[in-house]
C-alpha cells in the first residue's frame, strides 16, 4: 500500500466505489496515521464506518475527531454543524420507559413527584446512572442527582435540548468522576447544573462545552487534572455564584468565539490550579465580577483556612489573555506566585476594583507575587481603582512592551517594588500612588521607550532613557530622585513637585513646577545637555545647575542656610547658553552662596531680574 497522502486518498476512494469498504477502512486509517492533525480523514472513516453498520461510538468518536481538529478553520463551519446532527442521530435515545413508570413515582419508599427524575446510586430512584437519566430523558424534566460518587463519561450532543441538573444542597456530595475522558461534554441548547462536585483525572477537560448556554451554580471542581471547563466555538458559560476551583490543572479555558460570565449571582473563587486559574484566547468574551483568586474568601471557615494545601503557580499567570480577546474584571481579588496577570496580542481587557494583597492566600509564605501585569504586543488595558501590593522585593506591578496601549485611573501599590516598568506603547495615567509615603527602595517608573501621559500621581524614583517621550503634569517625585535622557523624545513637567535630586538630558520643558528639599542633605536639579525650558515655579534650597541650551523665566530661586552648601544658587556650567529672564534668586548667606555661579564660558543673558547675592565668575 502506497505511503503518499494522496495516492491514498484515491485508492480510499475507488475501493468505496467498488464496494471494498474493508480496503477504503485500511486505507482511511493510514492516512489518519501518516496525518493526525487533518480533520478530513476522520469524517470520511466516519462515514464509511456508518455504512458498514459499525459500533457508533466509534462513529462517533471520528466525528469527534473531525470537529476538534476543524475547528480553527472557518470554512469547515458547516460541516462542523452538519456533524453534530449526525452525532445527534445517533445518541437519540431510546422512549423513556418503566423508569418513570406511574408505580414508581407513587412508591411510598421514594416519594417522587411525577415532574423530574430521580437519580440514585442505592436504587432508590428512576436511575442509578446519571448518564442513564440523560439518554431517555426526552421530555427535558429535571433530574436530580443524590448523593454518591458516580464514575462516568457523559455526552450530551441535542441542540435542541434544554436540561436541568441538581445536586444534594447540604450533606453529603453528588460526584461526578472520570479517568479516561470528559465527564460531560455538552452541545445542547441550555442546560443548568447545581450544586455538583466533578473530578476529572484523565488528559481532557473535566467538563466540554462546545455549543448553547451552560450555567453552574454551587459547583466544585477539585484536582482536575487538565482543565476544570473548557468553553469552544460560540457557546456560552455562565458561574452565576458559589463555584469552587481548587487544585489540578487550569480551571477555565475559553476559546474561539466562546463567552465566559463568572458572578453574575456571588462570588466564585479559584484556588491552586497549577496551570492558571482562566486562560482565554481567540476572539472570546469574559466578564468575570466578585472573584476570588487564590483568596481565603469569607465563606471558608477561620479555624481551617490555614491547614488548607497552597499549590504554588510559579511559572503559569494566574489570568492570561492572548488574541483578540474582550475582557472585564471588577470588583475581584488576586494573589499567587509569579506574575498574576498576563495580556498579549490584540487583547482588550478592563480591571476594576481589582485587589491584590499578599497576605490574602493561604498563608503569607505562600502567597508571594512577583509581578501583577504583564502587558505586550498590541493590548489595549484599563485599570480602574485597583490595588496591588507584595512581599517581594524587586516585584513589579505593571511591566509593559511591545505597542499596547495602557490606561490607569487610580491605581495604589505597595511594597519595594517598581510600580511601572515602559518598554515600548502608550500610558495614560492619572492617580498612580504608593504606600509608603517615603517611597523608599521604590521605583514610581522605570521607562526606556515609548509614550507616557501622567497626572496627579507620586514617583517616589524615575529613571528614563532617550527613547520616551512623556507629559508629567501635578506629579510628585519622592525623595529618591529622579534621572532621564530625551534626545529622541521629549519630557515635559507641569505643575511638578521635586524633593529629591533629578538630573536630564535632552528636552526639557518645566512649567510652573516646584522643588523643595525636606531631607536636610544635598538635592539637586541639574541638566547637563539638551535644552531646558523652564517657566514659571519656585526652587526651594535645591542646587540648581545647568549646562545646555537653557531658557529660564519668570522662577524663583530660593536657599536658605542649613541645607547643602552650593557653589552657587544657580550654576551656569561650562557650555551652557541661553536666557535668564523676570527671575528672583536669592541666598540666604549671601557672601558664602553666591545667588549666580557662571563658568567663564557659559553664555548668559540675564533681563530684569531680581539678584539677593553676588554674581561669581569662574573657570
Amino acid at each position: 500500500m502506497s505511503s503518499n497522502p494522496a495516492e491514498l486518498y484515491q485508492q480510499a476512494q475507488q475501493n468505496v466505489r467498488k464496494g471494498d469498504f474493508a480496503g477504503a477502512e485500511k486505507c482511511y486509517r493510514m492516512l489518519i496515521a501518516l496525518l493526525p492533525d487533518v480533520p478530513q480523514p476522520h469524517y470520511e472513516l466516519a462515514v464509511l464506518l456508518t455504512k458498514m453498520d459499525k459500533n457508533p461510538a466509534l462513529v462517533i468518536n471520528h466525528y469527534e475527531m473531525f470537529i476538534q481538529l476543524a475547528s480553527d478553520d472557518p470554512g469547515l463551519g458547516e460541516q462542523i454543524k452538519e456533524v453534530r446532527r449526525e452525532i445527534h442521530q445517533l445518541l437519540t435515545p431510546s422512549p423513556l420507559e418503566a423508569a418513570l413508570s406511574q408505580d414508581d413515582v407513587s412508591s411510598p419508599d421514594l416519594d417522587l413527584p411525577g415532574d423530574r427524575i430521580i437519580v440514585d446510586q442505592r436504587g432508590r430512584g428512576h436511575f442509578t446512572s446519571l448518564g442513564d437519566a440523560v439518554a431517555n430523558n426526552l421530555h427535558g424534566l429535571p433530574i436530580h442527582l443524590r448523593a454518591g460518587r458516580y464514575n462516568e463519561s457523559i455526552m450530551i450532543t441535542n441542540p435542541e435540548l434544554e436540561l436541568e441538573i441538581i445536586g444534594p444542597s447540604s450533606g453529603e456530595a453528588a460526584i461526578l468522576t472520570s479517568a479516561s475522558d470528559h465527564c460531560l461534554y455538552l452541545d445542547c441548547s441550555k442546560i443548568e447544573i447545581n450544586n455538583l462536585t466533578i473530578s476529572n483525572s484523565s488528559s481532557k477537560a473535566a467538563v466540554q462545552v462546545v455549543a448553547g448556554q451552560v450555567t453552574f451554580e454551587g459547583c466544585e471542581f477539585l484536582d482536575c487534572t487538565t482543565c476544570g471547563i473548557s468553553v469552544q466555538y460560540e457557546a456560552q458559560l455562565f458561574l452565576k455564584s458559589d463555584n469552587v476551583f481548587f487544585g489540578g490543572g487550569t480551571a477555565l479555558q475559553a476559546a474561539d468565539r466562546s463567552y465566559l460570565g463568572v458572578g453574575s449571582a456571588g462570588p466564585n473563587f479559584f484556588y491552586s490550579n497549577q496551570r492558571g486559574s482562566i486562560i482565554a484566547v481567540g476572539e472570546s468574551k469574559i466578564i468575570i465580577h466578585h472573584a476570588g483568586f487564590n483568596y481565603k474568601g469569607d465563606f471558608i471557615p477561620e479555624e481551617v483556612r490555614d491547614s488548607l494545601p497552597y499549590y504554588g503557580l510559579g511559572e503559569v499567570p494566574v489570568i492570561c489573555f492572548q488574541g483578540n480577546v474582550e475582557a472585564t474584571i471588577k470588583a475581584s481579588k488576586i494573589t499567587g506566585w509569579g506574575t498574576l496577570i498576563q495580556v498579549a496580542d490584540h487583547a482588550s481587557v478592563s480591571f476594576v476594583g481589582l485587589e491584590s494583597n499578599f497576605a490574602d492566600g493561604f498563608s503569607k509564605q505562600a502567597c508571594t507575587p512577583e509581578k501583577f501585569l504583564q502587558v505586550g504586543d498590541s493590548a489595549r488595558i484599563e485599570i480602574d481603582g485597583c490595588a496591588f501590593s507584595t512581599n517581594v522585593v524587586g516585584a513589579t506591578g505593571v511591566d509593559c512592551s511591545g505597542h499596547p496601549h495602557l490606561k490607569i485611573k487610580d491605581f495604589v501599590m505597595g511594597g519595594e517594588i517598581t510600580m511601572l516598568k515602559l518598554d515600548g506603547g502608550s500610558c495614560e495615567i492619572f492617580g498612580l500612588d504608593h504606600l509608603d509615603e517615603d517611597g523608599n527602595n521604590v521605583v514610581g517608573l522605570q521607562a526606556e521607550n515609548g509614550r507616557l501621559t501622567i497626572g496627579e500621581s507620586y514617583l517616589p524614583y524615575v529613571e528614563i532613557t532617550d527613547d520616551l517621550e512623556a507629559r508629567f503634569n501635578r506629579v510628585r517625585f519622592g525623595g529618591s530622585g529622579a534621572k532621564g535622557s530625551a534626545f529622541r523624545g521629549e519630557l515635559h513637567f507641569e505643575q511638578c513637585e521635586f524633593t529629591g535630586s533629578a538630573h536630564f538630558n535632552g528636552q526639557m520643558n518645566l512649567i510652573d513646577c516646584s522643588a523643595e528639599n525636606i531631607y536636610g542633605d544635598e538635592s539637586w536639579l541639574s541638566f547637563y545637555s539638551g535644552k531646558v525650558r523652564i517657566r514659571g515655579g519656585k526652587f526651594l534650597n535645591h542646587a540648581f545647575a545647568v549646562g545646555c541650551n537653557f531658557e529660564i523665566i519668570a522662577a524663583i530661586f530660593q536657599f536658605e542656610k542649613g541645607y547643602s552648601s552650593p557653589k552657587g544658587v544657580i550654576d551656569f556650567l561650562q557650555g551652557a547658553f541661553g536666557r535668564l529672564v523676570k527671575c528672583s534668586v536669592q541666598s540666604s548667606l549671601s557672601k558664602t552662596y553666591p545667588a549666580l555661579r557662571i563658568h567663564r564660558n557659559a553664555n548668559v543673558h540675564q533681563a530684569e531680574n531680581e539678584l539677593h547675592g553676588k554674581v561669581k565668575m569662574y573657570r
